[in-house]
């Protein structure tokens, strides 16, 4: 979204740009298998692949909006606490992670994506609630990931995370702590890396973190998917963490305009 506000701000002064997306990472929910299990039982998630969920973003989402607590849920003896089922977010008014999980909520509750701005406002009046009972929310994205690593389901048992993250820490690390799993919400949505070029030698170097294969690796190192599918499947296999290597239900968020209208609706809401 950013990209496309600096692409319109140089039409308008008049200065030509190339835009290039050379890698990307879905949002994904970093969670446990006991978790998991629990989620599969009341069919809000299914297996898809050993360590990995597909969860029904409708459903989840519902869930969360009736206020079930984990102890409500069948099944539940492996997470039988009365903390609310909700996902742990970092603060919407100072996180872009955040921005997408209200994005992909929203999508879940309309059935598609915010398209104006009655539907905006009404739809984050409705989920302002998801991130007003969280409690305290960490600015940025990393620190909800560092205490999903450190403090383990009882701190986190549902993190919203980028999955370059979790499989930088797998690569880093080499392998993850027992238990981890991933979730991938249905739909999910990824957040592009977007590089605009203002000059001939930008374009240049555009084209390079596109197609140099050293520097797609150097992308892999840090977790992040490329176009080749296949490498980056290969880079991941033998941490033992397990992916969805190719995604099919990907969304797109509301416009920039719509994002900041339902952003502002959610501040509003968390400061009463």
């Amino acid at each position: 979204m950013a990209a496309t506000q600096v692409t319109e701000a140089g039409r308008k002064a008049g200065i030509a740009t190339a835009s290039y997306s050379p890698f990307h990472t879905p949002l994904v929910i970093a969670s446990w298998e006991p978790i998991a299990k629990i989620l599969v039982d009341n069919g809000i998630a299914r297996p898809l692949q050993p360590q990995v969920y597909g969860v029904d973003m409708d459903k989840l989402t519902q869930l969360m909006l009736a206020r079930k607590r984990w102890k409500d849920l069948k099944h539940a003896a492996a997470y039988d606490v009365s903390r609310s089922v909700l996902v742990s977010t970092t603060d919407v008014r100072r996180s872009n992670s955040a921005a997408m999980f209200l994005a992909l909520a929203s999508n879940a509750v309309n059935g598609d994506t915010v398209s104006d701005r009655d539907t905006a406002r009404r739809t984050a009046l409705r989920l302002a609630e998801l991130f007003k009972r969280q409690g305290y929310q960490e600015n940025y994205v990393n620190g909800n990931f560092e205490d999903y690593v450190s403090q383990g389901i009882g701190k986190t048992p549902l993190a919203w995370i980028y999955e370059n993250q979790i499989v930088g820490h797998a690569l880093a690390k080499g392998g993850i702590g027992g238990g981890m799993v991933l979730l991938y919400p249905q739909p999910t949505i990824t957040n592009k890396l977007v590089f605009v070029a203002t000059s001939e030698r930008a374009k240049a170097l555009g084209a390079l973190l596109s197609n140099d294969a050293e520097l797609q690796g150097i992308a892999l190192q840090h977790g992040f998917r490329i176009a080749d599918a296949e490498r980056f499947a290969k880079a991941v296999q033998p941490t033992g963490l397990a992916v969805e290597t190719r995604l099919t239900q990907v969304v797109d968020p509301p416009s920039f305009e719509l994002m900041a209208e339902m952003i502002d609706v959610v501040t509003k809401e968390m400061g009463q």
